[in-house]
């Protein structure tokens, strides 16, 4: 057993070294997106369209999966940050909980909730007209698996209280200029529902007919938000500009 973990501001936990694992997904997945950060600074140094590097990699980007039906985007912005401060915070927070609950729930569901959020928040961003890149709301959904686990183990008035008022101040954190508060409410709310889907609900939700409830909105939200995207008018002039300036790496 390794020893009790420090925490930061009452919500992200240092690297229990007991859990860290070089081949687990938490490093892999990390690992990688501080790859690609590295490989889109050098291109942005480098090219001749100043702000078109994270456009041209798979940023979020509304117009675009609208009139070019570019739907990866919603995956590949996952993999993408804006500047140094944004991986580095989205990198500790992922190794902060990642090892933990990968060694508890297991690489899959880890996977599963990691990438169901990622894409949950983008398509908040993307359904609301927007733009963006980063992690974060992948990592909304692994903190609602960690207020879960948590919760589970001491379920209490206090760990309730505990959970909501990390919840605050991670909401309040969001309002921040520059910072997607519809990408961290996309995937927080999806890993609120991809989480009671698919792991033991034993003490949060006692009945199956809430994961069947659960099921049914996860679904309806990724059916109707791509239909909403798809029939966005108008917006034809911003895809085809940005387009024509920036291209695209696919």
């Amino acid at each position: 057993m390794g020893t009790r973990p420090r925490r930061f501001l009452g919500i992200f936990t240092f690297i229990e070294p007991a859990y860290f694992k070089k081949e687990s997904f938490t490093f892999i997945v990390t690992m990688t997106q501080i790859a690609i950060f590295l490989i889109t600074t050098l291109h942005e140094l480098i090219s001749d369209k100043p702000g078109c590097t994270l456009y041209y990699f798979g940023a979020v980007n509304a117009p675009s999966i609208t009139v070019y039906k570019q739907f990866w985007r919603l995956l590949t912005a996952v993999f993408l940050h804006a500047n140094i401060l944004h991986i580095c915070m989205n990198a500790a927070a992922t190794f902060s909980f990642g090892f933990r609950l990968e060694n508890v729930y297991g690489t899959k569901n880890l996977m599963i909730i990691y990438f169901v959020s990622g894409i949950g928040g983008s398509l908040f961003v993307a359904a609301f007209k927007g733009a963006g890149v980063g992690a974060s709301g992948a990592l909304f959904g692994l903190m609602h698996m960690a207020f879960y686990c948590d919760l589970r183990n001491t379920f209490s008035a206090n760990a309730l209280r505990s959970y909501r008022n990390r919840l605050i101040f991670l909401f309040l954190f969001s309002l921040l200029p520059g910072i997607s508060f519809l990408g961290h409410l996309g995937g927080y709310l999806t890993g609120v529902l991809i989480t009671t889907i698919i792991l033991d609900s034993s003490i949060i939700v006692r009945k199956t007919f809430w994961k069947q409830v659960c099921t049914i909105i996860l679904l309806a939200f990724f059916v109707i938000a791509p239909i909403v995207i798809l029939n966005f008018k108008g917006m034809e002039w911003q895809a085809r500009s940005v387009q024509e300036y920036c291209g695209s790496i696919f």
